[in-house]
């Protein structure tokens, strides 16, 4: 059940959004944002009750009848706000939501009633609103959904329970009321007690326990100033706690049957927007359809049907000892699990990186037999603990990790068992270590991935996410039992009371949303079913052991490289120095801008709060008027290297096994590229020399070689094949130089006298074209006049007129859809392409147009990862180790190499069928850099 404060949002939306006005003249802005407001709650969460509680207008109601100043102070609405209050109700009507309002209770208490309602009838009660007095009703712990009370702030999208008013005020829920009784509210002119706020009412009731406990201890308490206060003002605290307090003694208005949320319906809102110019809120609404375009697909939860239902029950799940009677219940687990055709699994780990984590424990669950009741589980969870080390833990006799595998390992390796599980790829980095030696096999849901690939465009692919829209199930997240910052904790060290119910709930949910996250993939169409089963799901095992196989590091090339890097530093800094006359720290934009702006003169593009802006953009604009900025410039860039690389790289090499090991991460980025964390190795810079040479720390161990194969402008051949243009694909089929080729088709000159110059233009424009490059960033670039790139850019679009109806040809189709696609079908969606913003659609513009040609390349690259790691599964000579951008880099044996590029080469090239041809550049080295050649 949904209680919107209607008024609350009323006002916010009003002072949120541009003055709106209708097609008559009336404003409509804060009605606007109203709707939308609503139209989103019951898109994202389609409760089964929804109420809009309005204030009855110029009632005074019981509080003013307690209190003639309550709320005296408060002026009348704005102008153009107060034709907007009755209009507002109108819309609501014709939205079909029921709403109510009744001048002897304001909002805030109407809405109290039918929490209280709703709790009786075990519902889960969510009051859409940013008002703190309504904070006192929140109530339920984060794992139980009937009877829990939860506020909702729409606008800042933020959740409040109790936990987050205890973070803002200091007390929970129960205590409120007292604290903005001792506090007052200057808004409501509530009086308080004066000289008492906030931090020293939640003192007070720490110490004595509500209002009435410090009011009958103020004797006890010792500054002088307060204590008169509370004593003076006694009586003012104690009215002002019957103001803030919220009254439900009367019966409700209107039964929680009659407002069950039962949708729209398009000719009542037809009726109603229309004249008021409302387009949008139109366009998709209705549930039923309507005849409005259906756009397919835009998010999860409209991809996948939500369930009724989600079977998981924390409290159930059942914690085995090592004794006995453990190994009986676990003997006859799997046993059911055999018959079920089915298993989910959670491993949990001391720590954040499965590299050098350990096991503390397994959760597993058995989904309903053959998945035919999605939600359901054939029995409660169970949580082997293995590695605990909370004092409490003394009773529980653990697992060995060796016991425990060699019971469930037969089952995780089972290649006909299906499993289920959220993030394969860490649990299996942990799974592979030489004590453990499991290869989990037939892993047929991974939550983690099956998100990613129904809706690449999701921020939250998280368990909690998918458990809450698609379950409708609040769950806590591992921060909920380890703690954050300094008081954060390893696993091993939350009590297994504690530690298995959290894990054995998210097996659960493994459990009941795999099955259900498959057949949404496989309903999503070939295409996508492809994506899951057959490239990102392999892909998982494939990264999983880069992750742990890793990269030698000759630590001592980089420490010269550090060492050279350092004097450079110095000297620019001496440099920086020496020109400016006196002492300037190039790493304080104040004291920069300062230098730059005030005593050098240049132009100040812009300031931020702080002062004169020197980013990045600002000092290449301004490098030509005063060769001091390029000092700034190359230390920035020095230093960047040596800080993000020669000084970290040495740090981040595993002691156990003397190898660099990064962690690649696979369901991040929208257009389906891999990215990788501590190092990033994708951002390691390649168009600088002292860039380059980073790469010539990273080697191959003694009798053998750093392989690399590299896809050859694997973007620009995909733009070939989508775009059908003749002369792109033509310069690819006859294996010209394209960039020379484009420069001759720009330039108009014959192919033979194109200079360097013009191919480092024409190179520019290939690339920028992708990337929806402006004329102002392609003259930024070249460091030439906007104009000249301006007409660069369109005598390119002139020159290979396909490219240009192909760009336009997407943001059409996308705009149409709602979605962009690649070769594969993978579907990212682009809500900015809606949005009233010209920059937002500008956006939207840009990755319709790079969508398809990244996210093609990646999914090629992904492709043949794949297949690479199956042809030398039986080759011990050779391994994949890293993946950057497009390239593939490999440790072979030095005598090997040949045969390694000959094997995968092909393999490679192989592994998308295009109108030109993929071309793959090879080559090896002792060094990373010296392969490249």
């Amino acid at each position: 059940m949904f209680l919107v404060d209607a008024n609350n949002f009323l006002f916010r939306a009003y002072h949120a959004l541009p003055m709106l006005t209708a097609p008559d003249g009336r404003p409509v802005n804060a009605v606007h944002g109203y709707v939308r407001m609503v139209q989103a709650i019951r898109k994202e969460f389609a409760p089964q009750h929804l109420l809009a509680v309005f204030d009855a207008s110029g009632s005074k109601g019981w509080r003013r009848e307690l209190y003639a100043e309550y709320k005296a102070n408060r002026p009348p609405p704005p102008e153009d706000l107060q034709p907007q209050i009755p209009l507002v109700r109108e819309a609501t009507d014709a939205l079909s939501i029921p709403w109510l309002e009744d001048p002897r209770y304001e909002a805030d208490d109407l809405i109290a009633r039918y929490v209280q309602a709703g709790v009786e009838a075990k519902l889960e009660v969510v009051i859409v609103s940013s008002d703190k007095d309504l904070m006192q009703l929140v109530a339920g712990p984060d794992d139980v959904r009937e009877g829990s009370v939860r506020l909702w702030d729409t606008m800042k999208n933020r959740r409040v329970g109790p936990a987050e008013v205890v973070a803002k005020f200091g007390v929970g829920p129960e205590k409120l009321g007292d604290l903005l009784a001792l506090a007052g509210d200057s808004s409501d002119n509530i009086p308080g007690v004066k000289g008492i706020g906030p931090k020293t009412a939640t003192s007070l009731l720490e110490t004595y326990g509500d209002l009435e406990g410090i009011l009958s201890n103020t004797d006890k308490i010792k500054q002088k100033k307060r204590r008169e206060n509370l004593e003076t003002y006694a009586e003012d605290a104690r009215m002002s706690r019957k103001l803030v307090a919220l009254r439900t003694d009367y019966d409700l208005p209107r039964p929680i049957e009659d407002v069950a949320d039962k949708g729209p319906k398009r000719a009542t809102m037809e009726a109603f927007f229309t004249p008021l110019g409302f387009k949008a809120t139109l366009t998709g609404a209705v549930r039923a359809g309507g005849g409005s375009r259906r756009v397919a697909p835009r998010t999860l939860v409209e991809t996948i049907a939500k369930i009724k239902e989600l079977e998981v029950d924390r409290e159930a799940v059942e914690v085995l000892n090592a004794d006995e009677a453990g190994v009986a219940t676990l003997d006859a687990f799997l046993a059911q699990a055999r018959a079920a055709e089915g298993l989910a699994f959670e491993l949990e780990l001391s720590g954040d990186d499965p590299l050098r984590a350990d096991p503390i424990g397994l959760a597993l669950a058995i989904p309903k037999a053959k998945a035919e009741a999605p939600g359901a589980l054939e029995r409660a969870p169970i949580y082997l603990p293995m590695a605990h080390r909370s004092l409490s833990d003394g009773a529980v006799q653990q697992w060995k990790p060796s016991e425990v595998l060699a019971k469930v390992g037969p089952l995780l390796s089972d290649a006909k068992l299906p499993k289920y599980t959220h993030a394969l790829k860490d649990q299996q980095v942990v799974l592979s270590r030489a004590d453990l030696n499991v290869e989990v096999r037939n892993v047929v849901g991974d939550t983690l991935l099956a998100s990613y690939t129904l809706d690449p465009a999701r921020s939250d692919h998280n368990l909690e996410g998918l458990a809450k829209d698609i379950g409708g199930r609040l769950v806590g997240d591992r921060e909920s039992i380890v703690g954050k910052g300094k008081k954060r904790v390893g696993f091993d060290q939350v009590a297994v009371a504690v530690a298995g119910p959290w894990a054995g709930e998210r097996a659960g949910l493994a459990a009941t949303l795999g099955p259900h996250m498959v057949a949404a993939a496989k309903a999503a169409g070939e295409q996508t079913q492809k994506l899951y089963a057959e490239v990102e799901l392999p892909l998982a095992r494939v990264l999983a052991r880069l992750e742990r196989r890793g990269v030698l590091l000759d630590e001592a090339e980089l420490q010269r490289q550090n060492d050279e890097l350092g004097g450079q530093i110095d000297a620019l800094k001496s440099t920086l120095q020496e020109e400016a006359g006196y002492a300037v720290d190039p790493n304080s934009p104040k004291q920069l801008g300062k230098l730059l702006f005030e005593e050098r003169g240049l132009p100040a593009k812009k300031k931020t709060k702080t002062g004169y802006s020197t980013d990045a953009q600002t000092l290449e604009e301004l490098s030509l008027l005063d060769p001091i900025v390029k000092v700034i410039l190359d230390y920035r860039s020095l230093a960047k290297l040596k800080n993000t690389y020669l000084d970290t790289l040495p740090k981040l090499v595993n002691p156990n096994t003397g190898r660099l090991h990064t962690h690649f991460r696979q369901a991040v980025a929208a257009t389906g590229r891999l990215s990788s964390r501590e190092p990033n190795l994708q951002n390691i810079p390649i168009r600088t020399e002292q860039g380059r040479r980073i790469r010539r720390g990273f080697v191959a161990p003694e009798g053998m070689q750093l392989v690399t194969l590299d896809y050859s402008q694997i973007e620009l051949r995909v733009l070939a094949h989508l775009s059908k243009d003749p002369n792109l694909v033509k310069a690819f089929t006859d294996g010209a130089d394209v960039h020379r080729r484009t420069a001759a088709e720009v330039f108009e000159v014959p192919e033979a006298e194109v200079t360097s110059e013009q191919r480092r233009v024409a190179k520019a424009v290939n690339f920028g074209v992708i990337y929806g490059q402006s004329a102002f960033g392609l003259a930024r670039q070249l460091g030439i006049p906007q104009g000249r790139a301006g007409k660069y850019i369109k005598a390119y679009f002139k020159k290979i007129p396909g490219v240009s109806s192909y760009m336009n040809a997407l943001i059409d189709t996308a705009k149409d859809t709602g979605f962009a696609e690649t070769i594969f079908g993978r579907r990212r969606r682009i809500p900015e392409l809606r949005r009233r913003g010209a920059v937002a659609r500008s956006y939207g513009e840009r990755i319709a147009r790079n969508t398809p040609i990244q996210g093609s390349a990646a999914d090629i690259l992904k492709i043949a990862m794949v297949e690479v790691e199956r042809l030398l599964d039986d080759k011990p000579w050779a391994r994949m180790l890293l993946t950057v951008h497009d390239e593939l880099i490999f440790e072979c044996e030095t005598d090997k190499v040949q045969e390694l590029i000959g094997l995968v080469k092909p393999a490679m090239e192989k592994s998308a069928s295009l109108d030109v041809p993929l071309l793959v550049e090879g080559g090896a080295g002792a060094n990373w850099e010296d392969a490249k050649g």
